[in-house]
């Protein structure tokens, strides 16, 4: 969040005990600052949130749609109907809410980038974690008709899909993967570490940047070479 206010871009959900700081860290960074806690299962509050930033910054040239949860660690025939229904709310119907609040603005105003988290789960599958990799595997189609029908509209819209990163649903004690998954996977990535958030933020502001303007359909992979082992 840090790096993306820092390049004149913010986005409205952070869902962790830092979300009350998280204006006052981000303002110095950035002229404009505007935070709205946002549930993306709820079509109206994504709509809520686009007119939020259309109000403070004039308009929407970028949107990151970033939230995301893992879900049950279980096989298919074990997995919890409830677990898989609020994995696919929140990281598959999440992105289409948003998207479905921020083309419209976008089309209206000529143009505009939206950029979708995947996840290499969503290239490849991962044993246990059926939910998180249909949603994932999910985003990457949503992701990828919506640039076909966008594109003449000058709207570019991508596939963000990180590798293992350091955020709280892979470490700590909130963590989503459990820590002997976590290094193992580590052990197999060719860098032998796990990415950083200011890492993959990196990535969003190199795609949003005009100079990717031929750029749009695809997913990229920031994975430190997970998927090469």
């Amino acid at each position: 969040m840090r790096d993306l206010a820092a390049d004149g871009m913010c986005r409205g959900l952070r869902e962790d005990s830092a979300r009350p700081a998280l204006p006052a860290e981000i303002k110095p960074l950035s002229r404009h600052c505007s935070f709205l806690e946002t549930d993306v299962t709820d079509p109206e509050a994504c709509v809520a949130l686009v007119d939020r930033a259309v109000d403070t910054f004039g308009g929407l040239d970028i949107a990151f749609n970033n939230a995301g949860i893992t879900g049950s660690s279980a096989k298919v025939a074990q997995y919890p109907h409830d677990v898989w229904a609020k994995v696919l709310s929140v990281n598959l119907t999440g992105v289409f809410n948003a998207m479905r609040a921020e083309l419209p603005v976008m089309e209206g105003q000529g143009g505009g980038v939206v950029v979708n988290t995947a996840s290499v789960i969503g290239l490849r599958g991962t044993a246990g974690g059926s939910a998180y990799a249909a949603s994932k595997h999910g985003v990457i189609g949503l992701t990828r008709s919506a640039a076909l029908e966008y594109g003449g509209k000058g709207i570019r819209i991508n596939a963000l899909c990180p590798g293992y990163v350091e955020t709280r649903l892979v470490t700590g004690p909130t963590a989503g993967i459990p820590a002997h998954v976590t290094e193992r996977k580590v052990r197999r990535t060719a860098l032998k570490r796990l990415g950083t958030p200011e890492e993959i933020a990196s990535f969003v502001v190199w795609i949003a940047d005009p100079r990717a303007s031929f750029l749009t359909g695809t997913e990229i992979t920031v994975d430190g070479g997970f998927l090469t082992s």
